[in-house]
């Protein structure tokens, strides 16, 4: 049997309804960002909004906490006390491996590793 095509839900720029064949979603290739489900691109301005309030969100304290824990207290990179949490990749943001996407650093490396800091000729980047 073979399966029924669907018409697109989605309206051409003169106002008319698309004709075309819809994909999975119920909308053709054209008009997919007409879908409810189509994921918005969020500006930079409130990726970094959302990023700052994931900082001091109850969930990042308590991963924060795990990976002092677990990693300690020391500076993966000059040994110094590490008191800052560094993300390896964003990749995976908010639902981070803790031990493999996450690693301590003191507040100066951190700052050096993204290129706001001196270098000192003791520390190796690691990307």
């Amino acid at each position: 049997m073979a399966k029924k095509k669907v018409k697109c839900k989605g309206i051409r720029t003169d106002g008319e309804p698309c004709n075309a064949i819809a994909l999975k979603n119920g909308y053709c290739r054209s008009h997919k960002e007409q879908s409810p489900d189509f994921p918005v691109k969020k500006s930079l301005k409130e990726q970094q909004e959302d990023y700052h309030n994931y900082l001091k969100s109850p969930e990042w304290a308590v991963k924060r906490k795990i990976v002092l824990s677990v990693l300690g207290e020391t500076c993966k990179l000059c040994g110094k006390k590490a008191t800052t949490i560094h993300h390896n990749t964003y990749r995976t943001l908010y639902k981070e491996n803790l031990l493999k996407d996450l690693t301590v650093l003191c507040p100066d490396c951190h700052a050096w590793y993204h290129g706001k800091g001196k270098y000192d000729g003791n520390k190796t980047r690691r990307k």
